[in-house]
């Protein structure tokens, strides 16, 4: 993506954050599938990797051994208006946040998948695990053989936040207003979202 140094992520481990936070990603192969699945990170191997699955339908499910793929994750984003700024004259525009991960993905066995179904399940709904009776382990059984799990080992890594941190103070505190003031829950997640990283803040 393009990325200049003032809206780049810095901190692997902010990315890492990132991905756990907004896990819900769009998934695009070399052959130009894409699919929108949650992805878990895990860290646990030797090399990072993220792992996720796809309906056996899914024709994307075909071509996902030994592919080049990227993951896109989408942080908070709204529009920008320029009548929130003090500069003059001044363009409206999109503030936004996304961490792009690339890697080779490898298909997993049904022992596997079904590993990271529960582990999907610990990361969204970990309750969900102790109560047997809604998700019986011979029902997930009969789930995991409509699916196809998959391993996506990490080479690169790149995390954007595009959050009018480079604007003057006074835009900056603005932005802020207008965001405050604003009754779209987009405009208030990026708000929030500003608020967490302490960036374009007009601090």
């Amino acid at each position: 993506m393009h990325l200049p140094s003032k809206w780049r992520i810095e901190e692997l481990s902010v990315c890492y954050d990132f991905i756990k936070t907004y896990g819900f990603a769009t998934l695009v192969t070399s052959d130009l599938n894409a699919s929108q699945i949650p992805l878990v990170l895990d860290l646990s191997a030797d090399k990072p990797a993220l792992l996720g699955h796809v309906s056996a339908a899914n024709e994307h499910a075909r071509t996902l051994d030994n592919a080049q793929a990227l993951a896109i994750f989408m942080g908070p984003h709204a529009y920008i208006s320029p009548t929130w700024y003090e500069s003059k004259p001044a363009v409206p525009t999109w503030n936004y946040s996304s961490v792009h991960v690339t890697g080779v993905t490898e298909l997993l066995d049904s022992e596997a998948t079904l590993k990271l179904v529960n582990k999907l399940i610990r990361q969204y709904e970990p309750s969900l695990l102790e109560q047997p009776e809604i998700l019986t382990s011979e029902y997930q059984k009969k789930l995991n053989k409509g699916i196809v799990g998959f391993r996506l080992t990490i080479e690169s890594i790149e995390g954007k936040e595009k959050l009018g941190q480079h604007r003057s103070l006074a835009d900056q505190r603005g932005v802020v207003s207008g965001l405050q003031n604003s009754i779209s829950q987009e405009e208030q997640s990026l708000l929030r979202y500003m608020i967490s990283r302490n960036l374009g803040l007009g601090k």
